[in-house]
């Protein structure tokens, strides 16, 4: 599960983001959130990124570790 900080974090901002939601601008609300200087993700790291999140959806159901890596293996 997720921790209970980042959960309070996420509602004590939702009804902001859903304001948002309703305009079309959601993506601009959380983008401009990020604090400066803006993280960029090389393109020759792109994949390991996209793993780390892959490992992460895994840890929601532990029995499934690997599965998320195993589906995009499949499909490359």
């Amino acid at each position: 599960s997720y921790d209970p900080r980042l959960a309070t974090a996420a509602l004590s901002q939702l009804g902001r983001l859903l304001d948002a939601a309703g305009t079309g601008r959601a993506w601009e609300t959380v983008l401009g959130k990020e604090p400066l200087p803006l993280a960029e993700i090389p393109p020759e790291r792109m994949e390991d990124v996209l793993a780390v999140f892959a490992d992460f959806a895994d840890l929601k159901e532990p029995r499934r570790a690997g599965f998320s890596r195993a589906v995009a293996h499949l499909a490359a």
